[in-house]
This record gives C-alpha cells, sequence and structure tokens, in this order.
C-alpha cells in the first residue's frame, strides 16, 4: 500500500471524470514512484487544479455562497449594533 501522493500523477485517471490520476506503471505503483516528491507538493498542485463542475452544481454553490455572505453581512451588522438581529 501507498500514500496517494506517492503514486499519483499530474494526469486526470479518466476523460469522462473528474478524478486524480496515478501512475500507470505496476513497478511504479508498488515502489511508490509517482510525479510528485512532497505531499505538499501533491496537494499544492491537485487543490489548484480546475476541474469542471457542471451548470447546476456551479450555480446550487453561487447560491449557497450568497446566502452565506448574507448571514455574515448580517451578523457583522448586528455586532456593530445595526440593525441587524442575532436572533435570525
Amino acid at each position: 500500500m501507498q500514500e496517494p501522493w506517492r503514486i499519483a500523477s499530474k494526469k486526470r485517471s479518466s476523460t469522462t471524470r473528474e478524478y486524480i490520476g496515478a501512475v500507470d506503471s505496476i513497478a511504479a505503483l508498488r515502489e511508490g514512484r509517482g510525479e510528485f516528491d512532497t505531499p505538499e507538493e501533491f496537494y499544492r498542485f491537485w487543490r489548484a487544479f480546475q476541474f469542471k463542475i457542471s451548470a447546476q452544481v456551479s450555480n446550487q454553490l453561487n447560491k449557497l455562497m450568497t446566502a452565506q455572505q448574507a448571514e455574515l453581512d448580517r451578523l457583522r451588522g448586528a455586532a456593530q449594533g445595526g440593525s441587524g438581529s442575532l436572533q435570525g
């Protein structure tokens, strides 16, 4: 068994799904010879990777972020003595 970062590649594993790829050599898998030297390098690369998301998921995310921002604004206003209420 290998830690994911040890066998990961810098390519997606599928052209139809958004999965992190792994090296495809059996020897490299067994020996943990992926394309990353450290876990930090692996996470930095894949956290910055631009995965594709559907329009529906994008819309849901935008709605959630808008609602969260409105809640933050309301709480900040209430904490500063504004007209917002912490009671909801």
